[in-house]
């Protein structure tokens, strides 16, 4: 793990340090900032950090909900914002993808239990008539039992002690500059690593970094 950390620095290094005209922009995302090594977040690297939350209010999974359901034919009655009210509230991105995927095939058994045909929306039906026309295929629609059932037995991914842990570690990182010890910028600084201490040269201004 050491020499695929110690590569991808020495890659992004030499990317801020080419003579293109062009600007390189590196961006990652992780679901564990607790593991990032120390050394990716020095000024000149990953330096500005973006912490993207769950949606904590029904306001906020109503438009995940719309966004996820944008291509589902729904039912005239579907409110997603009781739906979004009925949602456990660490919910994460993923969990409301699975519940929006469960809404949908609930709808699409009931419409195969119906005598709905199947098929790829051209129809795949067969008749003894010469010049027969394959029935056109009536959509699956999805209805607000279907997503109430949905979102009753969906299964959070996050505990509420997994959602403190993360805010938690937003506030560490997004410790304001000025609050910051003042460095020698002779002298290079000490990031605890494990067991180790690694050497860091800070640059004299230091960004803001959201997390």
């Amino acid at each position: 793990m050491d020499r695929i950390v110690s590569q991808l620095l020495a890659e992004i290094d030499s990317a801020q340090a080419g003579s293109g005209s062009d600007d390189v922009f590196i961006i990652g995302a992780t679901n564990r900032p607790d593991l990032l090594d120390a050394a990716l977040l020095r000024p000149g690297r990953l330096d500005k950090l973006l912490y993207v939350g769950i949606a904590s209010s029904p306001a906020d999974r109503e438009k995940v909900l719309i966004a996820l359901t944008r291509k589902f034919k729904i039912d005239d009655s579907v409110d997603l914002g009781v739906v979004a009210k009925e949602c456990p509230s660490t919910l994460t991105g993923a969990d409301m993808y699975g519940l929006c995927s469960r809404a949908w095939m609930r709808a699409f058994k009931r419409h195969v239990q119906d005598g709905g045909a199947v098929g790829n929306g051209t129809g795949t039906g067969s008749s003894a008539g010469a010049g027969a026309r394959d029935e056109e295929e009536a959509p699956v629609v999805v209805s607000q039992e279907d997503f109430l059932f949905a979102a009753a037995t969906v299964s959070p991914s996050l505990s509420a002690e997994d959602v403190a842990q993360y805010a938690a570690l937003r506030q560490q990182q997004s410790v304001p500059v000025a609050s910051r010890q003042p460095r020698n910028r002779h002298a290079p600084s000490k990031v605890a690593k494990g067991e180790e201490e690694v050497d860091d040269e800070v640059d004299d201004e230091v960004d803001d970094e959201i997390f």
